[in-house]
């Protein structure tokens, strides 16, 4: 799956909360039927080309250098969805509830506030060391790791842990997050981290209620529905270009300074659903 931070996104902070479904051994069965019949994303072939022909001012405003979208042509970009991108669904901010919006700002500040978020040194094509434009964290089940660009993130934990590291119910006896703070972790660092992991259980279900209704009853043989069952999340927090200005210009589409280029996830399920949720500050 490509990301891709839009110039009009980055004139103010922006945090977005990349959900993943990574492989693990418990799915081999429905991986080996997935690759059975229907393939694996690396042999899919890509979506036919969308033409996009609007006179509408927001389509010819900066020089043609133009991003579809909901608003500048809800029309189309319906169209573009069932040509190109099927299983693609899009929510507006409205479209969810406000106390997810509310946790999130919350969850997201104490993180910052705790030191979480920090910059990572990587190697692109294996090439030179290079650090990241954006900060980032990662948060999910405890063990949990993410690699990319020959650097691993090991994972801080969204839940309360045994002295081996594993996962304890939510009912456990102590207060929620004692076990975090027994860590070193700040009382409002571990609050943000429980947090977290709610919003992630929120997101899993409304992922799942798409799948039923969308997906599902589309997919022959039946029960061949990749995974939605979140157990990481990478956090990324992007400056604005007026308070970065290193940035390098995005090189293909015209769309100005990016944080975060054109890029493929690598080391998820296959056919597995992917959540995005991006949030503006000013």
């Amino acid at each position: 799956m490509a990301k891709n931070n839009q110039n009009n996104l980055m004139k103010k902070r922006s945090k977005s909360i990349p959900a993943t479904s990574v492989p693990s051994n418990s799915s081999t069965s429905l991986q080996q039927r997935l690759k059975k019949h229907r393939g694996i994303a690396a042999s899919t072939s890509a979506p036919p080309p969308f033409q996009w022909r609007s006179n509408t001012p927001a389509a010819l405003s900066s020089n043609n250098n133009y991003f579809l979208t909901t608003h500048s042509d809800p029309k189309a970009f319906d169209e573009c969805v069932k040509l190109c991108y099927e299983g693609f669904y899009y929510d507006a901010p409205d479209d969810l509830p406000t106390s997810l919006h509310r946790d999130f700002d919350s969850a997201f500040e104490g993180l910052e506030r705790g030191g979480l978020f920090l910059y990572d040194t990587v190697q692109p094509g294996k090439k030179r060391l290079t650090r990241t434009s954006v900060t980032r964290t990662l948060v999910g089940d405890p063990g949990s790791t993410y690699k990319y660009l020959g650097l691993r993130l090991f994972s801080h934990p969204w839940v309360d842990v045994d002295t081996n590291g594993n996962a304890l119910p939510e009912n456990f006896s102590r207060p929620i997050g004692h076990t975090l703070t027994s860590l070193g972790y700040s009382s409002q660092t571990t609050s943000s981290l429980i947090r977290m992991g709610r919003i992630n259980s929120d997101l899993i279900k409304r992922s799942k209620a798409k799948l039923d209704k969308h997906v599902a009853p589309k997919v022959h043989p039946s029960g061949l529905v990749g995974s939605a069952e979140f157990n990481l999340t990478l956090i990324n927090r992007m400056e604005s270009t007026a308070e970065k200005r290193d940035l390098k210009l995005e090189p293909a589409y015209g769309m100005g300074k990016i944080s975060v280029g054109w890029h493929k996830d690598s080391g998820l399920k296959d056919y597995s659903t992917i959540t995005v949720y991006q949030s503006l500050k000013g």
